[in-house]
């Protein structure tokens, strides 16, 4: 007699919680790259004077971080861009918000300022050098004007994108002006300002390589400008790889906010 019963299913297999999400495929990238820099590095096509392996900017880490060389620059790096950032963001959303609400205001502004975001920001450097002089001043003046056009801009568009339909619905249930920017308008901005805070963090950290590499006497900037005229190339990428390593774990702070402040946005899949 034949049975009619189904073989059993096999059980499905089941990757643990970290390789199924993003750590998994960044990882394995991670690895190729690395190999590939490997293999390039020591095939001899790249001359030494140029790029070394991984192993040996692991060497030159531990030398630098073992000197204590490399936090004296990376507490200087990260005192200047957090200052030069704070200010910029602290005025910036105001100045955005205002602009975007008060029609005369914005048209009494707008080519000035659209004026100024177009002019690269390290054109002001020689001029803010005179200013100020060489120091900390300065160079949070340059950071400070390359993070706050960014976010300016960007909270203003977002003001006079609001859906007029939203507007008109909060005042039919009797929201007053203060309500109604904080209900609605601000809200409403909210994913233009994270926005712009994170092109903000890209040009920022431009800024801070350009201060520190040719008006300073500390930093990463002035880590990777000493170390490439000096042919220390190890030095030379630890630096760089520092300056990313901050630009990634700001962005990720920055991410944690957005999903503090606004949690009701949907997380982009994976």
């Amino acid at each position: 007699m034949v049975s009619l019963r189904r073989p059993p299913a096999r059980a499905a297999v089941r990757l643990p919680p970290w390789a199924q999400g993003w750590l998994l495929p960044r990882l394995l990238l991670l690895g190729v790259l690395l190999a590939a820099w490997e293999l390039v590095a020591r095939s001899g096509w790249v001359s030494r004077l140029f790029l070394v392996g991984p192993g040996e900017v692991v060497l030159a880490f531990w030398k630098l971080a073992g000197s204590g060389r490399l936090w004296l620059d990376l507490q200087a790096s990260v005192l200047e861009l957090g200052l030069g950032f704070a200010l910029g963001v602290g005025t910036a959303i105001p100045a955005g918000l205002l602009l975007g609400t008060f029609r005369r205001l914005e048209i009494a502004l707008e080519p000035y300022l659209m004026g100024l975001y177009a002019t690269p920001r390290v054109a002001f450097y020689p001029m803010l050098i005179a200013w100020l002089g060489f120091g900390l001043s300065s160079q949070v003046a340059l950071l400070f004007l390359s993070t706050f056009f960014p976010v300016c801009i960007n909270t203003w568009s977002g003001v006079k994108t609001v859906d007029p339909v939203l507007i008109r619905a909060a005042r039919s249930f009797g929201a007053n002006q203060l309500q109604l920017f904080t209900k609605v308008v601000l809200p409403y901005t909210l994913p233009f300002i994270t926005a712009g805070i994170r092109v903000a963090l890209g040009r920022g950290l431009i800024a801070l390589y350009v201060v520190e590499a040719f008006g300073a006497n500390a930093g990463l900037g002035y880590l990777i400008a000493q170390a490439g005229t000096e042919y220390r190339v190890g030095d030379l990428f630890v630096g760089v790889l520092v300056l990313a390593g901050l630009g990634v774990l700001f962005d990720g702070a920055l991410r944690w906010a957005e999903r503090r402040l606004a949690p009701w946005r949907p997380e982009p899949p994976l």
